[in-house]
């Protein structure tokens, strides 16, 4: 019958336990391979005869403490949601400033062509130029608009 010894409870400060294995040769030979197959084996001695008369042998083994939480196996702290907000706080402003900017632009536009009077053709150009983009935008998506189109026979 094997025999482990456990001369301390407690690890030392690396997380290992040392145990004292005593048995017959192949007792001690087949708990040492339970231990390596585990993956908690970490060394073991050279089999010892105590006694030339009785066949058992002695053996100390290092194995790991899995019952101790080591810092190198906690998870990582959640990180804060700083990204995604940076990155949301920076196309609103690139989107905010290209807003402004259409808005001063077309201002300015307004401003110049109201005094020579060709207003009515800065608008005439601005209605064509929103049924282009809308006319685009539903030949890339593929479906109907709802216009009464003879492409679909939407009615």
């Amino acid at each position: 019958m094997t025999v482990i010894v456990q001369p301390s409870t407690q690890p030392d400060a690396s997380g290992l336990l040392t145990r004292r294995v005593i048995g017959t040769a192949e007792e001690v030979a087949a708990t040492v391979a339970l231990l390596r197959g585990s993956g908690t084996l970490v060394a073991a001695s050279v089999p010892k005869q105590l006694n030339p008369t009785d066949p058992r042998v002695t053996v100390l083994v290092r194995v790991r403490d899995l019952t101790v939480e080591h810092p190198a196996r906690r998870p990582a702290a959640p990180r804060p949601w700083v990204k995604p907000l940076v990155i949301g706080g920076s196309i609103l402003s690139v989107i905010a400033g290209l807003v402004v900017g259409g808005y001063l632009a077309a201002q300015r536009a307004l401003d110049s062509a109201s005094g020579t009077g060709s207003l009515a053709l800065l608008g005439f150009l601005a209605v064509v130029g929103v049924l282009v983009l809308l006319v685009r935008a539903g030949r890339r998506k593929g479906a109907c608009m709802g216009w009464h189109c003879p492409g679909c026979g939407h009615r």
